[in-house]
């Protein structure tokens, strides 16, 4: 090894075990394990980071597998000395794995993780995993992120610390959202990007600062409801995509919002000519007058010209 390497080496290691282990927090679980082979002080600090992220991008089986040996081992032995913040997994989940990812969550649990991600991809439509009802009274949970996930709590929804909510490709009944909605009263951020079976967000939380709802874009199977009614009387920014093939924007007490921007899919053409979805975006645009940044894109933006103009 050339002087130069040397010095280099020396350098990182001279730094202190806190800024060292930040580093490494900021890599997969399987990059900073890595760093183990190093030498005998970085044989064992890899374990104390307080962020675990796994990912594979594989769909192989036996890879899927990989990982999941590799998660259980590394929660044998990790110990994060301040605690863990971030729990994190990414991968293409079969029916099968369901005790596993239930232990993981159990060990979320145990350890009072306050970020929790489960990016899961189901190897079929029927291979959802479901959220157990542990899961769903955390007191330490600040910021939960879930993707085709299934949501149907049995009992109430207690997450008082939740700041930031993210669900993807998931199906949420009424019901459940409005077990969800009260249960967070200090939500910061709420995003629900291509999900289905609910039509009306009534979100109470003073703190709420920004709201983002995104339509499945392909809904030949119907699932989209044919209303979606918005309340947020205390967010700031409003971000809605929305499938205009037989479906409606109503929205509440909005009257906190500065910037709001309203995004029409499906089928463009169409929806310009469409006499209801023109009805339904003066409707909008007469609702979110007050708002300083107004932003209608797709078929609305030429809507939003005829509307501007007419009143001109």
């Amino acid at each position: 090894m050339s002087s130069n390497k040397r010095i280099k080496v020396d350098r990182l290691s001279a730094l202190p075990d806190s800024l060292l282990i930040h580093i490494l927090s900021l890599l997969k679980v399987k990059q900073s394990a890595a760093t183990a082979v190093l030498s005998k002080r970085w044989q064992f600090l890899w374990l104390e980071s307080p962020r675990l992220v796994f990912s594979e991008k594989s769909k192989r089986l036996d890879k899927v597998r990989d990982l999941v040996s590799r998660v259980h081992r590394t929660l044998l032995v990790v110990c994060g000395r301040n605690g863990l913040e971030t729990f994190q997994v990414d991968f293409l989940y079969f029916k099968c794995l369901s005790m596993d990812v239930d232990v993981w969550v159990d060990f979320v649990l145990k350890k009072r993780v306050k970020q929790v991600s489960l990016l899961l991809n189901p190897s079929s439509s029927l291979d959802f995993y479901t959220l157990p009802r542990p899961m769903f009274c955390n007191s330490y949970l600040k910021r939960l992120s879930l993707r085709r996930c299934a949501v149907a709590p049995r009992g109430t929804i207690e997450w008082p610390s939740l700041t930031e909510l993210i669900i993807m490709w998931s199906e949420l009944q009424q019901h459940v959202i409005d077990k969800i909605l009260p249960g967070c009263p200090v939500l910061r951020s709420l995003v629900l990007e291509f999900c289905w079976g609910f039509n009306r967000l009534e979100v109470g939380s003073k703190r709420l600062y920004e709201l983002r709802v995104r339509d499945r874009e392909d809904d030949d199977d119907g699932v989209n409801e044919p209303l979606l009614q918005i309340t947020a009387p205390y967010a700031r920014f409003l971000w809605v995509s929305l499938n205009a093939r037989g479906r409606k924007l109503s929205l509440g007490n909005i009257s906190s919002l500065v910037k709001a921007t309203i995004d029409i899919t499906g089928s463009y053409f169409d929806a310009i000519d469409n006499e209801e979805v023109m009805d339904n975006a003066s409707e909008i645009l007469e609702k979110i007058r007050h708002v300083k940044v107004v932003e209608m894109r797709g078929g609305y933006g030429q809507v939003q010209f005829s509307n501007c103009e007419a009143k001109l």
